[in-house]
């Protein structure tokens, strides 16, 4: 047992047919269509299908970034 250690515990991504999502990451990463379409996984994924990829919206952290470092100029 590790005692006074603190961990952060990263939600991995899903793979959905031939596709790989994170949706909490894609939320955060796109606070545009997580306003629009609420953070819902299914429906957040059919957002990425549908439109997402063609407009170059990262699925999930491919880059190695940590959640909520992402500047508000990344984000718009």
């Amino acid at each position: 047992m590790v005692s006074g250690t603190a961990m952060t515990v990263k939600e991995q991504p899903v793979t959905i047919g031939d596709a790989t999502i994170d949706a909490e990451y894609y939320a955060e990463r796109n606070p545009d269509v997580a306003a629009v379409f609420g953070t819902d996984a299914e429906i957040l994924f059919q957002h990425y299908i549908m439109t997402g990829q063609a407009e170059g919206r990262l699925p999930y952290d491919t880059l190695g970034e940590t959640k909520g470092d992402v500047s508000e100029e990344e984000q718009v």
